[in-house]
């Protein structure tokens, strides 16, 4: 009988630690969030502006040593074209290890 009581003591103290724990990065989350607002910071998020140019030629790659040679090479064989009046290259980096290309540009 005695055993018993103390396991489920036990039990009843994880369950406190776990409660315990789980309220204090709740209130810790939210008061890094509060003073985060409170001294003019704001969570970066990407958002879809419309471009002035009309077309977009985005390229993805995980291989940073000559990405923007690379998405200029792809660019070039879909357009079919080697010369250009007007783009416009946008780099992004919206995920940790995939870095994008984005070409816009206009088509005569």
């Amino acid at each position: 009988m005695n055993h018993k009581i103390q396991s489920l003591a036990y039990i009843r103290n994880w369950y406190l630690l776990l409660i315990f724990l789980i309220t204090a990065f709740t209130f810790t989350s939210c008061i890094t969030t509060k003073l985060a607002t409170n001294i003019g910071y704001i969570e970066p998020n990407r958002t879809e502006k419309p471009h002035p140019r009309s077309n977009k030629f985005e390229h993805c790659v995980g291989i940073y040593p000559r990405s923007l040679e690379n998405a200029l090479n792809q660019f070039e064989m879909k357009t079919k074209k080697s010369r250009f009046d007007d783009i416009e290259i946008e780099f992004s980096h919206s995920y940790l290890i995939l870095q994008c290309i984005h070409i816009y540009y206009e088509t005569k």
